[in-house]
């Protein structure tokens, strides 16, 4: 187990040190951000002070070198756009990002399982093919589109909700629906394919020959036999759930991380946008690392070497 979190560990190392240079230079070369920031009408004195404000008048490989040190210490800069350190900027959006994020989490899950069950238990049947219909539509239809769907309909015409904003309970509805579809139909499909794989099985048909009833057989004995593609896929819907939230925030200008993203982005804020990539990255391989750790609770004989378990297929 020593050496499983220390290979973790160096990994992950190795794996934020190449997204903090990849996201480093590649903004860099993308544009100047003086320019971006001031406008191409501003004046070369002008541009001259913000490139030394910032330290942006060094060499590429210089300016890297007084980031890395200026992490070690704990600073991850200030906001070209506001002029605050970019720790106490991501930290009053963060909390949004993850309320919204755990709610459409939680939605997928409270659907999409018990769906993907019974699509399972009654295979070939309506209610299979009901929920595989689904699946598709709300895993092919753009999250975007939705989200612009949903405001023609509940906004603007019935005026129920309202356009955007984190104000009030009822703001959650639209932004949370909107993030939730995609994985609900993710998930109904992984579990309807990983319980088929299970409920034929002979200890299956030993346990219902001794009578057990029919919720014990599925929730205590096929389900966790079942879990580890499920869990697979519920690792990967944290990747899905921070890329698709950026778009959501912005859509329904919700006060969080991806909105932020997508601003500083347009407006070169490097800090803020180098900032965020870590925490994404940290996100990701935290995620990574507890499906690991589930694989071995689940199924003891997984991952002596380090391989892990291939979810089957959806289709």
């Amino acid at each position: 187990m020593t050496m499983f979190i220390l290979s973790k560990l160096s990994r992950a190392v190795l794996t934020i040190l190449l997204a903090l240079a990849f996201a480093f230079f590649l903004m860099r070369i993308a544009g100047d951000p003086a320019l971006a920031f001031l406008g191409v009408d501003a004046t070369p004195e002008a541009v001259a002070i913000f490139r030394e404000k910032f330290g942006l008048d060094q060499p590429l490989p210089v300016q890297f070198l007084y980031y890395m040190a200026n992490l070690a210490h704990g600073d991850f800069g200030v906001s070209l756009r506001e002029g605050r350190p970019v720790i106490v900027v991501v930290s009053e959006v963060v909390p949004k990002t993850l309320q919204l994020m755990g709610l459409g989490f939680g939605l997928a899950m409270l659907i999409g399982l018990p769906a993907g069950i019974l699509a399972a238990v009654y295979r070939g049947q309506f209610i299979d093919r009901l929920v595989m219909v689904g699946s598709v539509i709300g895993f092919s239809l753009p999250n975007f589109l939705l989200g612009l769907m949903l405001l023609l309909i509940f906004t603007l015409w019935l005026r129920l909700l309202p356009s955007g904003g984190a104000d009030t309970a009822v703001s959650f509805i639209m932004p949370t629906v909107t993030l939730a579809t995609a994985f609900i139909g993710v998930v109904s499909r992984y579990t309807r394919s990983s319980m088929i794989g299970v409920l034929n099985r002979p200890f299956l048909r030993a346990a219902r020959a001794r009578g057990l009833p029919a919720s014990t057989v599925l929730w205590r004995h096929a389900l966790p036999n079942a879990a580890i593609p499920i869990v697979t896929v519920t690792g990967l819907m944290f990747g899905g759930l921070l890329g698709g939230a950026s778009v959501i925030e912005t859509v329904f200008a919700w006060p969080g991380m991806g909105r932020l993203l997508v601003t500083s982005v347009l407006s070169s804020d490097l800090p803020v946008i180098q900032f965020i990539v870590i925490l994404l990255v940290i996100t990701m391989i935290f995620t990574n690392f507890a499906v690991d750790v589930l694989y071995r609770i689940l199924d003891p004989r997984i991952g002596h070497r380090g391989s892990m378990p291939v979810a089957g297929s959806a289709r």
